[in-house]
């Protein structure tokens, strides 16, 4: 831990050090993983996965349950980059 920052809210213990949150870090190492399936260097076939990506969008009532997936994660984050 550094010193000083222990008391501070988590936001502004990042600002400080100069990190991403949690969840761009994760939106991060999801694009990676998308970029390696694309490129066919993940042990995940990009075929497979766009056929997760086609169910999730067929049943919405899905999406509550996945929402740690790879998928849902693309999915919904297009419109904040």
């Amino acid at each position: 831990m550094v010193l000083g920052l222990a008391k501070l809210p988590y936001e502004i213990q990042l600002k400080k050090l100069n990190l991403w949150s949690r969840e761009s870090r994760r939106l991060r190492a999801d694009l990676i993983e998308l970029f390696k399936m694309v490129r066919g260097l993940s042990y995940v076939n990009f075929s497979t996965f766009l056929n997760l990506i086609q169910l999730i969008q067929e049943d919405t009532l899905k999406l509550k349950k996945v929402k740690h997936l790879l998928s849902y994660n693309i999915i919904f984050s297009q419109n904040e980059l």
